[in-house]
């Protein structure tokens, strides 16, 4: 007999992205990610894919700590 199985697939098309802007569109729960005609300019930084949840986690901290300098290279008040 033939096996059926339930897989879901999320598509993002036509992202548009420019300076110091971020994007994620994953997933934790193994369902297939796709990210079609990707524009990105500047510092934009995009993370598309499968990934577990202690990877995203990661990835948001990553993201927050690179905002975090940025922010104070700029000399900005962080409100820290």
């Amino acid at each position: 007999g033939e096996t059926l199985t339930d897989e879901r697939c999320n598509i993002f098309e036509d992202i548009t992205m420019a300076d110091n802007s971020y994007g994620i569109s994953v997933s934790i729960v193994k369902d297939l990610v796709v990210a079609r005609r990707l524009n990105l300019s500047g510092q934009a930084r995009y993370v598309g894919g499968q990934i577990s949840d202690e990877s995203y986690q990661r990835t948001i901290d990553g993201l927050t700590q690179l905002d975090l300098e940025s922010a104070r290279s700029a000399g900005q008040d962080v409100g820290q």
